[in-house]
């Protein structure tokens, strides 16, 4: 099936001569083709196969197209506005109602509107009418003050005399042909559409996207014609949203796309009647998709151990303070959990807050959380473990032995255990004799040996102090003192030197009284005897 029409355009500089062409194409579509005499394609239109009634007319770079097609629903129509420059459909609506005839109206020829009668059949079957004005790419739907009799007259043509429109048609009644003649009079819609958002409500906080921004925009009279939804950025940034509108219900659906900035926005709906009149409604919104920034100093060593030079002690227990920097497009709530027990809780309902809490502890382990969120509903946890330690580490064992030493150094062997069950050994220090050796442990236990040789050393007692840190900053000291033996002489040999021998004269003291004579006297006999034996000895050779 091939059904040929032609029409002529006037594109201000030539008249063109078009022809339209609907095909079937495949079982269920119709396709409505649009060409100049020159073969070059204006534009393709598809339709169902199921056409009751298909009109056009051409309104100058633009052609108006009235389909009407039938189904279980009833009957349908679309009412289209379609470029004959590039294709494009510049408008789209559809109605239930049965369209008879396209009219042109002679009485407004400008660059602002085309006016064309539209002639319908609506759902109680009674013959109505509306003016659509055509303007850009928008058509809008004008009520005019005729009554159309219920049977549907056929349209001879329409005349205009000094501005005014008159319509002439005829109808059938008991077999005669009444010819009638009616002025079309314009009486309008002074009332413009009214708009209602339901959701956002006006500042309200979006913490998730896509969004779904639903109201209503309605018109008794003249109908809904354009309805616009857009954000605007407190920097002036329009940001465009796909609308979808219900004409039956009056109920409009936009969504904010996923990739929105966060930010200050104003909410636009823009709905404009079949007559051109606008109305506007406005509200504030503001998207935040970023959870609250979140900062907290606590007064700690190795991020867990409080410090013991930054707490009081009160009572045997820890008093310390918590500092917190919070941030966001808007803060809501801010809450302090101990051991999931709460301890504080703040309303903030500003953008910024700072806070110094200061809290008491018993000596353990405490896990610490922050939690926060922000009137759009994000919401963020930290989380802390921290220790209180409130006992100094225990020395266990230090033994301190001299293994030798000399006049001047001293060499030693020094074993030790010290232990922190809570906080962990940091190190140890040793000092001998304004020596000192540091070292790390970072362990619960400490435990091991150093020597320490060649110290030098000035008395014959030196004192050994030893030192141990857990790492909540607790010291504990202890102190050995040793004594030195004294060192054994080392043997030396001193040089002979050549001296001048000197004499001297000793006196001989004087007998001394009562001297006992008798051990001379025997030694004499005993020579004498000696003597006497020796020459009888000699006398017998």
């Amino acid at each position: 099936m091939v059904n040929l029409y032609a029409f002529l355009t006037y594109n201000g500089r030539e008249l063109i001569v078009s022809i339209l062409k609907l095909k079937m194409i495949g079982a269920t579509s119709l396709l409505l083709e649009g060409y100049r005499l020159d073969n070059t394609v204006l534009f393709t239109y598809s339709i169902p196969t199921n056409l009751v009634m298909l009109q056009f007319i051409p309104l100058g770079d633009s052609l108006l197209i009235t389909s009407c097609t039938s189904g279980e629903q009833g009957y349908s129509s679309n009412i289209t506005l379609i470029s004959t420059v590039n294709g494009k459909i510049l408008y789209s609506r559809k109605m239930n109602v049965i369209p008879r005839y396209l009219i042109r109206l002679g009485n407004v020829e400008n660059d602002d509107y085309k006016e064309v009668l539209f002639i319908y059949i609506d759902e109680n079957y009674v013959t109505n009418y509306k003016v659509l004005k055509v303007k850009n790419t928008v058509v809008f739907f004008d009520l005019y003050d005729i009554e159309l009799r219920d049977q549907t007259p056929a349209v001879l043509n329409i005349y205009e005399v000094n501005g005014v429109n008159y319509l002439i048609t005829y109808i059938v009644e008991d077999n005669n042909t009444v010819l009638m003649l009616y002025r079309i009079e314009y009486y309008g819609d002074t009332t413009p559409p009214v708009i209602s958002i339901t959701s956002p409500k006006p500042n309200e906080y979006i913490g998730k996207l896509p969004y779904y921004v639903i109201g209503t925009a309605r018109d008794n009279e003249s109908g809904i014609a354009i309805i616009e939804v857009y954000l605007v950025s407190e920097d002036g940034l329009k940001i465009d949203l796909n609308v979808n509108y219900d004409p039956q219900t009056g109920i409009f659906e936009a969504i904010i796309p996923e990739n929105t900035p966060s930010g200050v926005y104003t909410l636009v709906v823009n709905s404009t009647n079949g007559i051109g009149l606008s109305s506007i409604v406005e509200l504030t919104i503001t998207i935040d998709l970023v959870l609250p920034l979140v900062s907290i100093e606590l007064p700690t060593r190795y991020d867990i151990y409080i410090d013991v030079n930054k707490i009081e002690i009160i009572n045997g227990n820890a008093s310390f303070t918590i500092s917190l920097n919070l941030s966001d497009i808007m803060l809501n709530l801010m809450r302090i959990f101990i051991n999931n027990t709460e301890i504080y809780s703040k309303l903030i309902n500003d953008r910024t807050y700072s806070d110094s809490i200061k809290i008491t502890l018993s000596e353990g382990k405490y896990l610490l959380k922050i939690y926060v969120d922000d009137r759009a509903g994000n919401s963020i946890i930290e989380e802390r473990l921290i220790i209180i330690d409130l006992s100094k580490p225990i020395v266990e064992k230090l033994n301190v032995n001299i293994t030798s030493y000399t006049q001047e150094y001293v060499n030693l062997t020094i074993s030790y255990r010290v232990i922190d069950v809570l906080s962990g050994v940091e190190k140890i220090e040793i000092i001998v004799d304004n020596v000192s050796r540091v070292i790390d442990i970072n362990d619960y236990i400490g435990e091991g040996s150093i020597d320490l040789n060649n110290i030098p050393y000035t008395s014959e007692n030196i004192t050994v102090v030893f030192k141990a840190w857990d790492r909540a900053g607790w010291c504990v000291t202890e102190s050995r003192l040793l004594q030195i033996p004294k060192p054994p002489v080392e043997e030396t040999t001193t040089p002979l030197t050549e001296t001048t021998p000197v004499l001297t004269e000793t006196p001989t003291p004087p007998p001394a009284e009562g001297f006992n004579w008798l051990p001379i006297i025997i030694i004499i006999v005993i020579i004498v005897i000696i003597g006497v034996i020796v020459y009888l000895f000699k006398l017998k050779k």
